[in-house]
């Protein structure tokens, strides 16, 4: 046990060279940043992350210019304050007393640094009738009378992906339930959280309050269930107005998704929404600057406002009718790309999207129920080693997207195919392997019983794809990966299998894949997934291929013979190969060569851009 003097005795000079150096060096903003990251640490997973205090600032400035200054009587509410960076940056931004602020979180050590911020940011005229008022409720909680004075929300909701979220989620999907009558978007699939965070937020509020909200830049393009209703949201019950983008680099060190600003009011749709993207990384940015470039006259097309920021008006007209396939077009770093692959492959009579031709299209499934590697079971060090000497048929697999070559016909895996060996052998498998260390998991799942991991060897032993099927791998960073399988194969989830009927159409199909034609429009078409390029069955199918029956046979024995000398696209350092002349001769005639230049520097410029 330690033991305290009962009084302490400091210098009086020293007291007084302390205080003096706290007030010209230590702010509410330094103390709060540093416990956060304290309080805080462990808990990123979460959704308790920091916001940048950089963005923060640019938040608050678009936030004013959408509504401007606020009344005597009005407050600014941050509903998920933690430690208070967006209302410190708000403070700085708007004429406001302490009584216009009102906060709220649910964990009570970061409000305890926000209390101490905001004390610290009106040390002088911060009183008990002149004080912030904050909350520590679960936003569930809240009632339309907790926003009754509210003016601006400024908020940076938790980011938590649906199935890591689903009892937290439930609780706010409850909560809409209770007060909303109307379809409830954030109801579709596996939402992620900040989902029906934000739609519960534009119900609680007041019609035409202005939020500012810093989103997932992902929910702008993906072409799932989820991001097609959260596109709606945004339209009809956020009232979209600003879609602010930057470089995801220099800010959120613990958040590895894209973020971007967006800013609305609540229950009031508006007609033409203004798109602004930075080029230049947050801390970069002149925040003075970049407030009264904010009023500058803007057209259809990207023009810079000042150095680093272009903007652009478009229309709600065009969101809503590219709600289904994703709002490219408010990507300034995509504009040309999108525009090339539309003029070129789009609006020409020799192309026409996947799902047109009716090929079937899958992903792959070994391993969506768990029990990778003991359906790869040459993955299994252990399990191979210790099955040996028996006799076990094992069936070609495809598990990575690894592989530099084409054409494959043994795969990197071999999968145990459980209608070929006899049940006791498959018994014993199942029995050994459950008896080794198992993988830790971040998504909890419940523990398989021997049945259980029979049913899912079972089920997978069928799901074999045929030969002459194309895997296209769903998440790609530097290389153009593509493979032509040439005997039928067990296919891992990292696929996508498109199964031919004959021979001549898969090696078009996956040669054409291959191309630096079809890889552009896979980057314009895709996600950014923390810098690599993940595409869903949903997006191969909205690709563009040419009509691979009209193709002659002279120029199907072309690829036939330099397919055996392809080598995969080195996304880092596009070089025009063989096989892209082919193709752009093909397609383009007198044309090929500029056609194929330009698509090839538009494809170093986007991937250079997704993953610099």
């Amino acid at each position: 046990m330690y033991k305290f003097e009962k009084d302490a005795f400091v210098d009086s000079d020293l007291m007084q060279n302390l205080f003096a150096f706290g007030e010209q060096n230590v702010t509410g903003d330094s103390i709060a940043n540093i416990l956060h990251q304290i309080v805080s640490s462990g808990h990123e997973h979460d959704g308790e992350v920091s916001t940048d205090m950089e963005l923060a600032r640019i938040v608050a400035k678009l936030a004013f210019y959408v509504n401007g200054n606020l009344g005597a009587d009005e407050q600014i509410c941050d509903p998920a304050a933690g430690s208070g960076n967006l209302l410190s940056a708000a403070i700085d931004s708007f004429d406001i007393r302490p009584n216009q602020i009102l906060a709220n979180d649910c964990n009570e050590q970061l409000v305890e640094l926000l209390s101490l911020r905001l004390g610290l940011k009106f040390a002088h005229i911060i009183s008990k009738d002149n004080s912030p008022t904050i909350e520590t409720k679960n936003i569930a909680e809240l009632t339309s009378d907790f926003f009754a004075n509210v003016k601006i929300i400024l908020m940076n909701p938790p980011f938590v992906a649906g199935i890591n979220c689903v009892e937290r989620k439930e609780k706010l999907i409850q909560a809409l339930r209770r007060i909303v009558d109307t379809e409830i978007e954030s109801t579709v699939g596996q939402m992620p959280l900040e989902v029906p965070f934000l739609e519960l937020i534009t119900h609680l509020v007041k019609r035409g309050t202005t939020i500012a909200c810093i989103f997932p830049k992902t929910h702008l393009t993906a072409r799932g269930a989820e991001a097609k209703s959260i596109r709606k949201l945004l339209l009809e019950k956020f009232g979209l107005r600003i879609i602010f983008s930057y470089p995801g680099s220099a800010i959120f060190d613990n958040v590895t998704k894209d973020t971007c600003v967006l800013v609305g009011k609540a229950m009031q749709p508006c007609e033409k929404i203004t798109v602004i993207s930075s080029y230049d990384n947050i801390p970069d940015l002149d925040v003075h600057r970049f407030s009264k470039s904010l009023s500058k006259e803007m057209t259809e097309a990207f023009k810079p406002t000042m150095p680093g920021i272009v903007g652009k008006k478009i229309g709600r007209k065009e969101l809503e009718e590219t709600i289904e396939i994703g709002w490219r077009s408010v990507n300034s770093e995509m504009t040309e790309a999108v525009d090339f692959v539309n003029k070129t492959f789009r609006d020409s009579e020799n192309f026409a999207i996947f799902e047109t031709f009716n090929f079937k299209s899958k992903r792959g499934g070994v391993g969506n129920n768990g029990g990778s590697d003991l359906l790869f079971f040459d993955s299994n060090e252990s399990l191979f080693c210790h099955f040996k000497d028996k006799k076990i048929v094992l069936k070609f697999g495809m598990r990575n997207a690894k592989q530099d070559a084409f054409l494959v016909n043994s795969g990197d895996a071999k999968f145990l195919d459980s209608s070929l060996n006899t049940p006791k052998l498959i018994d014993e498998i199942i029995t050994y392997y459950m008896q080794l260390p198992q993988k830790e998991n971040k998504q909890s799942k419940k523990v398989k019983s021997k049945s259980d991991w029979l049913k899912v060897l079972n089920r997978e032993s069928k799901s074999v794809f045929p030969k002459n099927s194309v895997l296209i791998p769903r998440l790609i960073r530097s290389t153009g990966r593509v493979y032509l399988a040439q005997k039928p194969v067990f296919v891992s989830t990292n696929f996508v299998v498109c199964s031919l009927p004959d021979a001549k159409t898969a090696m078009l199909m996956a040669s054409w894949v291959s191309t630096i034609f079809y890889q552009l429009i896979c980057e314009v078409s895709s996600k950014d997934n923390e810098g690599m390029r993940k595409m869903e069955v949903v997006d191969i199918e909205k690709t563009y291929f040419p009509d691979f029956s009209k193709l002659s046979d002279e120029f199907y024995k072309e690829i036939e013979t330099e397919i055996k000398n392809l080598v995969f696209l080195d996304l880092r350092n596009i070089k025009i190969r063989t096989i892209d002349i082919l193709w752009a001769e093909m397609l383009f005639g007198e044309n090929a060569h500029t056609v194929l230049k330009d698509a090839a520097r538009m494809l170093s410029f986007v991937v250079d851009r997704r993953n610099p």
